[in-house]
C-alpha cells in the first residue's frame, strides 16, 4: 500500500449460528489483522401450545350479489379459528382457490374475483381446520330481481288503498258466515243420527316383510335345501337401509331347537313382489355363492327363504352393530358431531387406542383379501356395511343381491339415481362409466380407513357430491385426521391413485398393515 492510499473490501455471507470474523491486511513492509464476533439472533417461533383449539367458524361473508352478465364479482369470506385454515370456493360446484391472508387474533379472509357469464350464479365460501368444517352458500342474480323483491307488495295497492280494505273486510265476513253454517249443520246431523264406528281394516295394518300365510312357490334347489328356513319365524324389528333393488332391515328369528334363545339377525330382501325365473335363479346362484365363504371377517349365511315371496337372505349380525355407530359412539365430542346423545358408552373412558384402530384395519384388510381371492367385488364397502362385536370381532357385512352400479356417465343420471349411490366412496372411472372392480373396492377401503381414524364421520363432510366430484378430479380427495399416524395416511393416499392399476392390492394391504399392528418397521 501506498501512503495516502487506501482500499475497501466487502463480503457478504449467511450464517446459521454465531460465527467468528478475521479481517487480514498485508504489504511488503508488513501486516495487519481485526477480528469480530457476528451474533445471531433467532427469531422466536410462534407457539400454539397454549393456543385454545377452535373449530372453523365463517364470521362474515358477502356472498348474495346482483350482477349482469359479463360483470366481475368479488366475494369476500372471513372466518376464525385455531390452528390455521383453508378456505376454499366452489362457484356452481367446482372448486377455486382465492387469495387467503390471516388477520389478527386467527381471523383469517379471503377473497375471489370472477366474471359472470350466466343470469344465476351458486357461490359457496367452505373453511375447514382439523376441528371442523363451516360453510356459506349464497347466488349472484341479475339486478332486476332484487329491485322486484325489494318492491312492497302493497306498493301496487297506493291507488286504490280504500277499495282493497274494503275487499279484505267482506272476504272475512263471508269466511265467519261459512263457518257458522258448517258447524250448525255438523251438530244438527250428530244428533239426528248416531254412526257406528268403522271396523278396523286389516289389510292397512303395517305386515312383517317376511310373513305370508300361503306359499305360491313350494320348489327350492336340491343344494340350498338345508339352508331353508322357515320366513314366518322371522320377526321384524327395524330397517337398516334400503337400495334400489334389495331391502336390508333388523329381525328377531325364533330358535331352530329347544333350549335355544331367539337370536337377532339381518335380512336382505329382494323388492320384487313376483320374481322373474331369470331374477330367482340369479339369486339362488348367489346365494350358493355365500354358502361357500367360510372367514372370521367375513359375514356368515344363516339362511334363505326361497320358498315363498320374497326372495331373501338371513344373514349373522353382532351385538355391537355397525362399524360406524361404534366409531361415533368411541369418538372424541369435539371431532363428530353424534346422533346419539344418550349413547351408553362413554366417549371419554372407550376412545379407541391406536393399537385398536389398526386391528380394526387390518380384520376389514382380511376380509377383503378373502373376498377378492373369490372373486366377490362388494360394491358398498364402507364402515356402515360391516359389523362389530362386543370382543372387537370386525366382519364384512351387506354380501349379496348386489345393486347394479351407473352404466353411463354420473351427469347423465336423474337426482334420485343419484342419491343411490355412494359417491364419497367410489373413484372417479366408478362414477362416470359404472366400472365395478378389485379396484374400486379397494379406493373404497382408503375411504373407509379415513373413517376409522376420523371416529365414523362421514367423508367431505359439508360438500355435495358435485363438490366432492370437484375435488377428487383435481387429486385433493381427504386431509390426514389429527390423530392419524404417518404411516397409514400414506397408505390411504396409494389407495386414492387416480390410476386404478397402481392401487395396491388387499394382499400387501394386510401384510403392511399386519407389520405395523405387530410393531415391525416397515
Amino acid at each position: 500500500a501506498t501512503m495516502g492510499q487506501s482500499r475497501t473490501s466487502k463480503i457478504t455471507f449467511r450464517a446459521e449460528q454465531t460465527v467468528k470474523v478475521e479481517c487480514l491486511v498485508y504489504n511488503d513492509l508488513g501486516r495487519s489483522s481485526a477480528k469480530a464476533t457476528a451474533s445471531v439472533q433467532r427469531r422466536m417461533p410462534v407457539t400454539t401450545r397454549n393456543m385454545v383449539p377452535r373449530k372453523a367458524l365463517i364470521t362474515i361473508a358477502t356472498l348474495n350479489q346482483t350482477a349482469g352478465i359479463g360483470a366481475n364479482v368479488t366475494l369476500r369470506c372471513s372466518a376464525t379459528g385455531t390452528p390455521p385454515m383453508k378456505i376454499r370456493w366452489f362457484i356452481d360446484g367446482r372448486y377455486y382457490d382465492g387469495e387467503q391472508n390471516r388477520g389478527r387474533e386467527s381471523m383469517y379472509t379471503s377473497s375471489f374475483t370472477f366474471t359472470v357469464n350466466k343470469e344465476y350464479t351458486e357461490v359457496k365460501c367452505l373453511a375447514q381446520n382439523p376441528y371442523g368444517i363451516d360453510n356459506r352458500s349464497g347466488v349472484i342474480r341479475p339486478s332486476e330481481d332484487m329491485e322486484a323483491v325489494s318492491q312492497s307488495p302493497w306498493d301496487q295497492f297506493m291507488p286504490g288503498k280504500s277499495l282493497f280494505y274494503i275487499l279484505v273486510v267482506c272476504a272475512l265476513a263471508t269466511l265467519v258466515l261459512v263457518l257458522l253454517g258448517v258447524v250448525c249443520i255438523r251438530r244438527q246431523r250428530a244428533s239426528s243420527r248416531y254412526k257406528p264406528p268403522t271396523p278396523v281394516s286389516l289389510e292397512q295394518l303395517t305386515k312383517n316383510p317376511m310373513f305370508e300365510r300361503n306359499s305360491t312357490s313350494s320348489y327350492i334347489n336340491p343344494k340350498l335345501e338345508r339352508w331353508e328356513l322357515y320366513r314366518n319365524n322371522i320377526e321384524f324389528v327395524k330397517d337398516l337401509d334400503d337400495g334400489p333393488l334389495s331391502r336390508l332391515f333388523l329381525g328377531n328369528m325364533a330358535p331352530l331347537s329347544r333350549g335355544e334363545q331367539d337370536v337377532m339377525v339381518m335380512v336382505k330382501v329382494r323388492k320384487e313382489s313376483v320374481p322373474s325365473q331369470e331374477i330367482k335363479d340369479a339369486f339362488e346362484e348367489e346365494a350358493l355363492v355365500l354358502t361357500t365363504y367360510d372367514h372370521p371377517n367375513v359375514q356368515s349365511l344363516l339362511g334363505v327363504c326361497v320358498i315363498g315371496r320374497p326372495l331373501c337372505l338371513v344373514l349373522e349380525y353382532s351385538d355391537r352393530g355397525d362399524l360406524n355407530q361404534f366409531l361415533r359412539d368411541c369418538g372424541c365430542s369435539h371431532y363428530i358431531i353424534r346422533e346419539r346423545p344418550s349413547s351408553a358408552i362413554d366417549p371419554d373412558s372407550n376412545k379407541l387406542s391406536h393399537l385398536d384402530q389398526l386391528c380394526i384395519a387390518k380384520q376389514i384388510a382380511a376380509g377383503m383379501e378373502y373376498l377378492a381371492s373369490r372373486g366377490y367385488i362388494h360394491k358398498q364397502l364402507c364402515t356402515k356395511s360391516c359389523i362389530i362385536s362386543k370382543n372387537m370381532i370386525v366382519k364384512i357385512a351387506n354380501l349379496g343381491v348386489s345393486d347394479a352400479g351407473p352404466n353411463t356417465s354420473y351427469y347423465h343420471l336423474n337426482t334420485i339415481q343419484k342419491s343411490k349411490y355412494p359417491v364419497r366412496w367410489l373413484p372417479l372411472e366408478t362414477i362416470h362409466n359404472g366400472i365395478f372392480d378389485d379396484n374400486t373396492d379397494i379406493w373404497s377401503y382408503g375411504i373407509m380407513l379415513w373413517e376409522v381414524y376420523s371416529y365414523g364421520m362421514t367423508p367431505y363432510y359439508g360438500m355435495n357430491n358435485e363438490e366432492v366430484i370437484s375435488l377428487v378430479r383435481d387429486g385433493d380427495i381427504l386431509p390426514k385426521p389429527k390423530e392419524c399416524p404417518r404411516e397409514m395416511y400414506s397408505l390411504m393416499q396409494d389407495c386414492w391413485s387416480l390410476v386404478p392399476h397402481e392401487r395396491p392390492r388387499f394382499r400387501y394391504l394386510h401384510q403392511k398393515i399386519g407389520a405395523l399392528f405387530t410393531g415391525v418397521a416397515v
